[in-house]
């Protein structure tokens, strides 16, 4: 409530609570759960494992949306399944990268107990090591696969293309 109600009259600080309205009872205090200590820590864990299902939803889900959109008849229809569609697997592959951020960051602090151990000081990520740690796991993951060449040549098509537009 502001202090003053208009430059001329002063609000009391002091006022009368209007019972009622509440039926002669007082309100009920609110809780917000994320940040009250009633509701106890957070398993990831647990959280992960019993929230399982929703990654097999959404495949179910992108896997029926993606027929949807082979049989949809007008071109509205289309791109308005086409775009849930794509909001649906750029959700997935948030996850997906939370994930595997969650595992570099989860090396770094094996990491991290390791230089402990030895009397060295921690090392913190910055986010672009971050990103450069991802990188490189991704480029491992390329070449364990073998798509590397494939991958460099499709990037060396799109640098050539830009390069011509110049």
């Amino acid at each position: 409530m502001p202090r003053e109600r208009y430059s001329k009259l002063p609000v009391s600080t002091i006022r009368d609570l209007n019972l009622e309205s509440l039926g002669g009872r007082q309100a009920p205090a609110t809780r917000d759960p994320r940040f009250d200590n009633l509701s106890g820590k957070i398993n990831d864990g647990l959280f992960r494992e019993s929230y399982a299902f929703v990654k097999d939803l959404r495949a179910e889900r992108i896997s029926t949306l993606q027929s949807y959109v082979s049989q949809a008849k007008s071109t509205t229809d289309k791109k308005r399944l086409r775009e849930m569609l794509g909001a649906e697997k750029d959700a997935m592959h948030k996850a997906e990268q939370r994930g595997k951020d969650k595992e570099i960051l989860k090396g770094v602090k094996q990491e991290n107990r390791e230089r402990a151990a030895r009397g060295l000081e921690p090392k913190y990520l910055k986010k672009r090591e971050l990103k450069d740690l991802r990188h490189k796991e991704a480029f491992e993951r390329l070449e364990s696969s073998g798509k590397m060449k494939e991958f460099v040549e499709r990037k060396q098509e799109e640098l050539d293309r830009k390069r011509v537009k110049r």
